[in-house]
């Protein structure tokens, strides 16, 4: 019985490690995801002014519109 309670304590000890690496794990994944969306949003952004400025180049219009704002830096972490 005491081996018994050993090993299921241990095993608990186990169970919760691995919970806790799994939430750590499903976080910083979470935050590449998200790093790789606003990357990837940021592109459109500049690709569909520059399409503009380009049309408008070729036809010999004006073009004013001032660019997308730069990407925004991660807070420190």
């Amino acid at each position: 019985m005491i081996l018994y309670n050993l090993y299921k304590e241990r095993l608990d000890e186990q169970i919760e490690q691995a919970k806790v690496e799994s939430r750590t794990q499903g976080r910083a994944e979470g935050k590449a995801e998200g790093k790789v969306e606003g990357i990837a949003e940021n592109y459109q952004l500049w690709s569909a002014w520059n399409n503009r400025r380009m049309e408008a180049e070729g036809k010999d219009m004006p073009f004013n519109e001032p660019p997308p704002p730069p990407p925004q830096m991660p807070a420190s972490e």
